[in-house]
């Protein structure tokens, strides 16, 4: 057999079944990359009946066909010219009624009626046949949309499929098709000389097939071995080329994207089904975080005729159920697909209704490379996932932020207090200065004050005690003759007047002392009043002071990372805590947490 050739035939001298050998690694990887040389040279394999079967549609879709000289066929049965009916392409032989396990049936009856029904295998040996009659090894030009095409890893083949849209609006009829990963590199090669761009899902492209029937699978399949490079772009992209270009002309593309982000959302609107893989994500995610979040669903078709209705339906329930302002976020959520499930959101009309809400709307469909109207307008997340991690994000961006002007407010407050401190002292110690010039003062003029009255009363009563002697001198030299009567009057007078003298004197003395008595006692009460002025503001230092708190049995909290418990949202059961005292720390471990709604100790 030559190695070009591709048969595959039994061998009873080898008791097993001889192939020629291709270098293909898919098939190397299933038949093992060391084959036999025969007497000429040439590379075959040896394989097993049962190896076989298991890779005989490989084999098929490789191009291998039965060596017209094989005594056998892959089923067991004989390779005679009776047999010619079995087809080379097809993976097994259509057995007898008998052997598929059918009761026997009238053959005179035709072939499909109910006396005589195909089973499945004549059912699909008779599609192959008709198909291989029709088509045989025949290339065929076919045109339709690429979708669902993705990047090459480490397979050999690609498995896009090529679509076209009804006119009706259902569900596009779709083919499945292979492309091996050399013909790829070719068309990538092609693209490259004639500077065109790659063909992406949504392009429509002319693609030179083969037909494959897989019996076995019931599998039609279109092999692509070549493309027409200049061909026009997808009727799916240009429809949302257009309804993009209307938006952005009507002033609503950016409408709903440039709505404010809510602080901290918590009534949060979802625009999927309840039995969406991405909604459960979504929700599971969200109940992990254990964020304080209402979600409230709104069920819609995800594809088909019905997703333009039921949306505009929900978004009516929105508005007129719940009110636009109830929400602070609605997220659209569908767990991916092709292009042509994704296609149904490419519409105008719930674009247009999304625009003039007033609700931030975020697109989250598990897609990362074909993007529909939504995804262009609105904010796009990549995955449902993604949306929930987004919304985690804004109540850690609030924490971080509450956080931050927590430590601005204390440092503020303790800033604060450290100036009242130095102030009040500064303060204190200017009253004391104070205080203490204004006591030596009224102490220096209370001594001036004294010693002029002492000075004062001596003159006064010098002068006084002068005039008096020299009365009593000028008495005695004029009334030396006057009768012992009037020297006892004399005496009397002079005795009278000494009495005056001392009686003023003494009330000089008491006015002065009440003077002093006054000015004390006002020296005092100034003194005292600065006192109590001092000491109300040292009270009120101290009650600042968090010491004084703690001393009346508050305690600080704080978590094992460090951050201080203020809620009991803050906190969980049996999560160690630590409290600071005046004088120490204890390390609690919490057993119960009860909320008290008035906030009462």
């Amino acid at each position: 057999m030559a190695e070009t050739e591709r048969f595959y035939m039994y061998s009873q001298k080898q008791d097993g079944w001889v192939m020629s050998y291709l270098r293909d690694p898919v098939l190397e990887r299933q038949l093992g990359p060391r084959p036999e040389p025969n007497k000429n040279g040439q590379l075959y394999w040896l394989v097993s009946s049962d190896v076989l079967q298991k890779n005989l549609g490989l084999l098929h879709q490789l191009g291998y066909r039965l060596h017209p000289k094989s005594p056998i066929r892959p089923d067991g049965s004989s390779n005679t010219p009776d047999t010619a009916s079995y087809s080379d392409t097809a993976p097994y032989i259509v057995p007898s009624a008998k052997t598929a396990g059918v009761a026997e049936v009238s053959q005179d009856a035709p072939l499909g009626s109910q006396e005589n029904p195909y089973d499945v295998l004549k059912l699909a040996a008779f599609v192959a046949e008709k198909i291989r009659g029709t088509f045989g090894s025949r290339q065929v030009w076919v045109v339709g949309e690429l979708s669902g095409l993705k990047e090459i890893n480490n397979s050999y083949y690609l498995y896009p499929k090529l679509i076209q849209a009804n006119a009706d609006g259902s569900d596009p009829v779709k083919f499945s098709t292979i492309i091996h990963i050399s013909v790829w590199h070719k068309i990538m090669e092609k693209c490259a000389v004639e500077k065109v761009p790659l063909p992406k899902n949504g392009d429509k492209i002319c693609a030179l097939c083969e037909i494959c029937f897989y019996e076995k699978a019931t599998l039609l399949q279109l092999k692509i071995c070549d493309i027409h490079l200049k061909y026009a772009q997808g009727e799916f992209l240009k429809q949302k080329t257009l309804i993009i270009g209307k938006l952005v002309q009507d002033g609503l593309f950016e409408l709903n994207r440039n709505l404010p982000d809510p602080v901290l959302p918590k009534h949060i609107a979802v625009f999927s089904n309840k039995s969406a893989y991405g909604y459960c994500d979504f929700h599971k995610k969200l109940t992990e975080a254990k964020l304080p979040v209402c979600l409230t669903l709104f069920e819609i078709a995800l594809q088909g005729v019905k997703v333009e209705s039921t949306f505009l339906k929900a978004l009516s329930d929105l508005q007129t159920v719940y009110g636009e302002n109830y929400f602070d976020y609605a997220v659209i959520i569908r767990g991916g697909g092709d292009i042509t499930d994704l296609a149904w959101f490419n519409n105008y009309k719930i674009a247009a209704a999304i625009a003039r809400s007033q609700v931030k709307f975020m697109v989250a469909i598990g897609h990362d490379k074909d993007f529909t109207v939504l995804d262009e307008m609105l904010v796009r997340c990549m995955t449902p996932t993604d949306a929930a991690v987004r919304i985690c994000n804004k109540y850690q961006e609030a924490e971080l932020k509450v956080q931050q002007l927590h430590e601005e407010l204390r440092d503020a407050v303790e800033g604060t207090l450290r100036a009242y401190e130095g102030h009040l002292t500064h303060l204190g110690h200017a009253l004391c200065h104070v205080s203490e010039k204004r006591m030596h003062d009224a102490q220096m003029m209370f001594s001036q004050l004294v010693q002029h009255l002492v000075v004062y009363s001596r003159q006064t009563l010098s002068n006084r005690e002068a005039h008096v002697r020299m009365l009593s001198k000028q008495l005695k030299n004029t009334v030396s003759d006057v009768t012992l009567h009037e020297q006892k009057r004399l005496d009397l007078v002079m005795q009278l007047i000494r009495e005056r003298a001392y009686t003023k004197m003494d009330g000089l003395k008491r006015e002065l002392l009440a003077q002093v008595e006054k000015l004390s006692l006002y020296v005092r009460e100034k003194q005292a009043q600065k006192e109590r002025t001092l000491d109300m503001l040292l009270k009120l230092v101290e009650a600042r002071d968090p010491r004084v708190i703690m001393k009346q049995g508050f305690v600080c909290l704080r978590r094992a990372d460090g951050k201080r418990v203020t809620h009991i949202e803050d906190i969980k059961e049996h999560e160690h805590v630590r409290a600071t005292l005046v004088n120490g720390h204890l390390d609690l471990t919490v057993n119960t947490i009860m909320e008290n709604d008035h906030g009462s100790c």
